[in-house]
């Protein structure tokens, strides 16, 4: 029985060896076909990655200006909003700068016309104020002078104060003065 036993062994043996072998075979030709495809698949990834790559860089400037265009957009608008709300703040100043300069025209204008007459007519009031006391004072001159005279003439005669009146030392052969000859010259000093 062992030799029996021997025998069903080998060739079980020998059937399990083939069909190690075929497994084998079967392996490396699998083993030789992922080998190959590895192969390929090892010389496409270069051009894979270069095309994936020139597809993603020609993306790139498009995307990468959009989000800069999107990132700057924001901002820009914003200083524009500001920059017009200042021209606006900055156009009403103007304006109100102007209208303000113009109401101090028109009041400089009264004003200076004010003045004017003002002066026109300080200048009036003095122009007959030194008329009329140009005409006082060639009245009062003329007074003096009458008074001057009598004043020389009282000066030059022999006349004194006697109480509340005058007192004269005339002469009584003298020429006779007046409507009725009763005025007499009085002697001098």
């Amino acid at each position: 029985m062992q030799e029996k036993d021997l025998s069903a062994l080998v060739s079980k043996t020998a059937a399990l060896m083939e069909q190690l072998q075929r497994r084998s075979q079967a392996l490396e030709q699998k083993q030789a076909e992922a080998a190959q495809a590895l192969q390929q698949l090892t010389q496409q990834v270069p051009g894979l990655v270069s095309h994936a790559a020139t597809q993603q860089l020609q993306r790139l400037p498009e995307a990468v200006a959009a989000k800069v265009e999107a990132g700057v957009d924001a901002p820009v608008e914003q200083y524009e909003q500001r920059l017009q709300a200042a021209g606006v703040q900055v156009q009403q100043s103007a304006d109100t700068i102007t209208a303000q300069l113009q109401s101090l025209q028109r009041i400089h204008h009264g004003i200076a016309w004010k003045l004017s007459a003002l002066l026109l007519g300080t200048l009036g009031v003095l122009l007959a104020g030194g008329g009329w006391l140009s005409w006082q004072y060639r009245q009062d001159i003329r007074n003096n002078q009458i008074s001057a005279r009598l004043l020389e003439a009282y000066n030059r005669s022999d006349v004194v104060i006697c109480g509340d009146s005058l007192c004269a030392n005339v002469e009584r052969n003298g020429r006779k003065f007046g409507d009725k000859g009763q005025y007499l010259p009085v002697k001098p000093r």
